[in-house]
């Protein structure tokens, strides 16, 4: 067979099955992603489980795979995991209250572009969700991340909360 011949062959299996291809890309992807996350809150669980919150807190693989995949569950290690990550990235100060400001500069250093209403957007949810404040900054942190995601989705963007937390820049070389 020449290589012309297989080329060809090649180039019709990606145009007919050009879904399986991109398919498992998104896959791939996700579990990347995921991957990279559950490392990252890592960081979080050992500070959890040295007593980083004035007391020891030992959040299971339930509890970072729950958050990783978007849907974290209403348990103390999940909500001090939250404030632990949104205090690494700026959003949270030491006290576990929201900071707009860190979280607008976050979202400004994520590598995609949008427009002014995006912008807008971003400036809007971050202003609706600082009032905030429950007992304690692991709730406040549980609560806030909710309220970025329902605020956000009021003006038609999904993601604006734990999506954007636990979002990782990934690079495929």
């Amino acid at each position: 067979m020449s290589k012309a011949f297989l080329y060809v062959i090649g180039a019709c299996s990606v145009a007919i099955f050009p879904n399986f291809v991109q398919a498992d890309f998104k896959q791939d992807y996700v579990e990347y992603s995921k991957i990279l996350c559950v490392e990252r809150l890592g960081v979080c669980r050992n500070q959890l489980a040295t007593g980083y919150f004035d007391v020891v807190i030992n959040a299971t693989d339930d509890d970072l795979n729950a958050i990783c995949d978007g849907k974290p569950r209403d348990t103390r290690a999940s909500q001090c995991m939250m404030l632990c990550e949104m205090q690494l990235k700026g959003w949270m100060d030491e006290r576990g209250v929201f900071q707009p400001s860190g979280y607008i500069e976050y979202m400004e250093s994520l590598p995609h572009k949008a427009d002014a209403k995006y912008w807008q957007t971003v400036e809007a949810v971050a202003e609706s969700c600082k009032f905030y404040k429950e007992i304690d900054g692991c709730q406040n942190a549980y609560v806030t991340v909710k309220c970025l995601a329902d605020e956000g989705h009021k003006y038609g963007y999904d993601g604006f909360g734990l999506h954007y937390l636990t979002y990782v820049v990934t690079v495929y070389v």
